[in-house]
């Protein structure tokens, strides 16, 4: 007997209230898949956007640096 012979016949043998909560819970699962991975992308995104503040920041702090050294040089 092949594998999709019996999985056939094990889907057959099952009842309506097995069968429907299958068709809920695979696209539930997919869906709450989905969200878990939506909250990690915009955590991981945000996580980004702080260490480029973070950078722009020390970036305009030396040239400011730079520009006082040039002022005292003078």
């Amino acid at each position: 007997m092949s594998a999709l012979s019996s999985w056939s016949q094990w889907w057959s043998n099952r009842s309506l209230r097995v069968k429907g909560l299958v068709l809920i819970a695979v696209p539930l699962v997919i869906l709450l898949g989905a969200l878990a991975s939506s909250y990690l992308m915009g955590a991981e995104s945000r996580r980004a956007q702080q260490g480029v503040q973070r950078t722009l920041q020390i970036q305009h702090d030396i040239q400011e640096v730079h520009t006082l050294l040039a002022e005292a040089a003078t």
